[in-house]
């Protein structure tokens, strides 16, 4: 229960951290949804700078700690698919059906008006931050306490519940199944870096979705169904290998 609280109250410093840091940097705008990506990416860069500096402060060896281990190339193949294929079906999804405004909330410009601020806060900085926060801090204290199956299912929880944010429950629905995956990434590999890359290839697996634009619905009905298959399968795959996480925990543990 102690560890959950804690993965709880972490969740809470990040939510607050980046609302503050965020909410602070909009009013040095005169039209700040024009400067979002930058506001929101560099809202979570200082997060992560201030969670490494406090846990240095600590003398905590954030590599073994956190996960920030190498881990065989193959070994990213599985997680890295089902990531992407997951976000084709549930982004194809979201485009196509017609899905409950009150569930999809109010649509918002989140380019802004900067390419480049956009790609790096959701190709960089946002998987970065978010899987330290959540499987290697969060996911890894959890770990230390409870079994896989909880592990994965608190992070992938509360990783969830932070994109309430986005005032769209379906986003934080689609983050917390995407968060599974990412969980179970970890797990199996025992690598931070392959939830990393999972994420990423989950953001990019929502810009399939553009790509489809004006095609058949039934193509993309089709599309979507298959990737979500194929998502599914990757991931039985994965959870069929053994614990890689359990192992290097059980050995910081000796």
């Amino acid at each position: 229960m102690k560890k959950v609280l804690k993965a709880i109250l972490i969740t809470l410093s990040f939510v607050l951290t980046v609302g503050i840091i965020s909410s602070a940097a909009m009013m040095l705008f005169d039209n700040p949804s024009d400067h979002i990506s930058f506001i929101s990416g560099g809202a979570q860069l200082i997060y992560l700078i201030a969670a490494v500096v406090i846990l240095k402060l600590r003398k905590v060896k954030i590599s073994e700690k956190c996960g920030l281990v190498g881990a065989p190339f193959i070994s990213f193949l599985l997680p890295v698919g089902a990531g992407f294929c997951f976000s084709v079906f549930s982004s194809t999804l979201q485009e196509i059906l017609t899905i409950p405004k009150f569930l999809m909330g109010e649509t918002a410009n989140t380019v802004g008006n900067s390419v480049a601020a956009f790609i790096a806060a959701i190709y960089v900085i946002a998987p970065i931050t978010e899987e330290f926060v959540f499987r290697g801090m969060i996911m890894t204290g959890l770990r230390r306490a409870l079994s896989a199956v909880p592990s994965v299912l608190v992070s992938a929880v509360l990783f969830g519940a932070i994109h309430l944010m986005t005032g769209s429950i379906i986003t934080a629905v689609h983050a917390m199944l995407g968060g599974l995956i990412f969980g179970l990434a970890y797990e199996k590999t025992g690598s931070l870096f392959s939830a990393i890359a999972a994420h990423l290839a989950g953001n990019l697996g929502g810009l399939i979705p553009d790509m489809l634009n004006g095609t058949d619905f039934t193509v993309q009905l089709v599309i979507a169904i298959a990737a979500g298959i194929v998502s599914a399968l990757l991931c039985v795959i994965l959870m069929r290998k053994n614990s890689a996480l359990c192992d290097r925990i059980r050995v910081l543990q000796e």
